[in-house]
């Protein structure tokens, strides 16, 4: 009684080649809008956050000479 063990990797489960591209070119698009997005938010929230430190470390007066030194 020898049973075949089935072949769980049969050609007919596979993808044509322009399936298998279109879908990498997605996932990049997709990694790089999301990466993206990611990005600028955390560089817009850290420009934020140290244009706060700045106004809150200074007075107008050591801010207006610290412009005039530059």
């Amino acid at each position: 009684m020898n049973r075949q063990i089935p072949n769980l990797r049969r050609k007919q489960f596979s993808r044509p080649w322009y399936m298998t591209a279109v879908d990498v070119g997605h996932r990049l698009t997709v990694l790089t809008l999301v990466g993206g997005t990611i990005y600028y938010t955390v560089s817009s929230i850290r420009m934020l956050w140290l244009n706060h430190k700045y106004r809150t470390q200074y007075t107008p007066e050591q801010r207006e000479q610290l412009d005039n030194k530059k």
